[in-house]
């Protein structure tokens, strides 16, 4: 007779291949629930957080919206401070560092500093 796991965990996810590696920090608490979870949704923990942040980003504004938030809150601070920092090319290139730092995907950058060009009225 073969051994079958009682709590019936998968072992299919994302693959590492076709996924996105992203991490942080939870407190210990979290960490039990989690695992805790894993088990009752007979899971892993990488195909439980997947589902949990999909649902998450479900309810939140959408990918346009929030390009444009970000765009709109680049244009207001160069406003404030363009007299001490008069080179454009210069601020642009300081946001895009920014978020390429904070690992934001090239496309979104693109979008953004278009949606920062065409609210500030550069063209190159």
């Amino acid at each position: 007779m073969q051994k079958q796991d009682p709590f019936g965990i998968e072992s299919q996810g994302v693959h590492y291949l076709t996924g996105k590696l992203v991490g942080g920090y939870v407190s210990q608490q979290a960490s039990a629930y989690l695992r805790l979870l894993t088990v009752y949704k007979r899971g892993t923990i990488q195909s439980v957080l997947q589902e949990m942040i999909e649902e998450w980003i479900s309810r939140q504004e959408p990918e346009d919206k929030v390009i444009a938030e970000l765009a709109e809150r680049a244009c207001l601070e160069w406003m404030r401070r363009r007299k001490k920092y008069p080179k454009w090319k210069e601020y642009e290139n300081e946001v895009i560092d920014r978020l390429t730092k904070r690992k934001v995907d090239k496309e979104i950058i693109r979008k953004i500093r278009n949606k920062m060009r065409s609210r500030i009225g550069k063209d190159d």
